[in-house]
């Protein structure tokens, strides 16, 4: 974080706005540190109308008190309906033996590890570093049982369109999490 020498000896950026991911570190290291100001609500009257209840309120932010969505985005569970007829309903899709070798998994930490929390039934925005913990093992079984095939941060499936948020690599006819005007989309209830 570039500008952490300048708010630790309490001077100004030159900042008013900074744009920063809900599940990062980064939120949590600025408001624990005191460096955030609380928003003044009366200018957010269009927000407090149209924003989803999806945004309002979140755990990492109660009230909105610091921050508020200015878009939305998810990661979704993409796969070739072809060869994978029923899917099931669940991000357990993306640990199962049977697609050993044609996973794709994305090698953005939290992106990875909110996966793997998931997987757990552990809701990543209250989880702890020992759920950390055990994501990481399952994350690292699931690796060395041959589950997946590569990590990385862009998307290689074919027909698939790159987002900076939903990518991930797999071969045709596997799990995988890419963006496809051609493939159906699955959202795993565990969120």
């Amino acid at each position: 974080m570039a500008c952490r020498p300048v708010l630790q000896a309490g001077q100004p950026t030159g900042y008013d706005v900074i744009v920063i991911t809900d599940n990062t570190p980064v939120w949590g290291f600025l408001k624990q540190n005191g460096w955030l100001i609380p928003l003044d609500h009366s200018m957010m009257t269009n927000f407090g109308k149209y924003a989803s209840p999806l945004v309002k309120n979140p755990r990492w932010d109660p009230g909105n008190r610091y921050g508020m969505a200015w878009q939305s985005v998810w990661t979704a569970v993409g796969y070739n309906s072809s060869a994978i007829p029923d899917p099931g309903d669940s991000i357990q899709i993306l640990f199962d033996k049977k697609y050993a070798g044609h996973v794709g998994m994305m090698s953005d930490p939290q992106e990875l590890g909110s996966a793997g929390l998931l997987a757990l039934g552990i809701e990543p925005a209250a989880s702890t570093y020992d759920d950390w913990k055990k994501a990481a093992a399952l994350l690292q079984r699931q690796k060395s049982e041959g589950i997946v095939r590569a990590a990385t941060s862009r998307c290689s499936c074919p027909g698939t369109t790159t987002n900076s948020r939903t990518r991930k690599n797999s071969t045709p006819g596997t799990p995988s999490s890419c963006q496809s005007p051609k493939a159906p989309e699955h959202y795993p209830p565990e969120g």
